[in-house]
C-alpha cells in the first residue's frame, strides 16, 4: 500500500484553487487522516487533489482506508487513512512561494502577514505550518 511511507508532513494541497479564510484547515494536512465517516466529502475535498510534502515532493490522494470499523459508527471520531501515491514531480522553495503568492493575493483582507511569512520561510515545512 502507498501509504504514509514517504510523505513528510506537513503538506499543503496544490489543488485548492480558491483560498479563503473558511478553508484552511481543508489545504494544510499536519497529517495523513481524514476526520469523517462522509465518503461524499472525501470524493470532494481530498480525492484526486495532488498535495506537496515538506521535502517538495508531489503525492496524489488515490483513496483511503477505514482504521478501525467502529470508528464510521462515532462521528467525532471517524477518521480515514489517506492513500498517497508519489508522483514523478517535485516543487522548490521557491515555486511553492509562488504557488502560495497567487493565492494570498486574491484573499479579502489583511495579506501584509500572509506574505509577510511566505518571504521568511528559510525551509518548506516552515513555509506550510509556520515557525515553530
Amino acid at each position: 500500500m502507498e501509504y504514509i511511507n514517504k510523505i513528510m508532513f506537513p503538506a499543503i494541497d496544490l489543488s485548492v484553487v480558491d483560498w479563503n479564510g473558511e478553508i484552511i484547515n481543508e489545504i494544510i494536512y499536519f497529517d495523513e487522516f481524514f476526520y469523517s465517516s462522509s465518503e461524499k466529502d472525501f470524493n470532494e475535498l481530498r480525492l484526486n487533489h495532488k498535495i506537496v510534502d515538506s521535502n517538495g515532493d508531489i503525492f496524489q490522494i488515490t483513496g483511503n482506508v477505514n482504521i478501525a470499523w467502529w470508528r464510521k459508527y462515532i462521528p467525532f471520531v471517524a477518521k480515514k487513512r489517506m492513500i498517497f501515491k508519489k508522483q514523478n514531480e517535485s516543487m522548490t522553495i521557491d515555486e511553492i512561494k509562488s504557488f502560495m503568492k497567487e493565492r494570498v493575493i486574491k484573499l479579502e483582507g489583511e495579506k501584509k502577514v500572509f506574505l509577510e511569512h511566505i518571504y521568511a520561510a528559510s525551509s518548506i515545512k516552515e513555509l506550510i505550518q509556520g515557525k515553530e
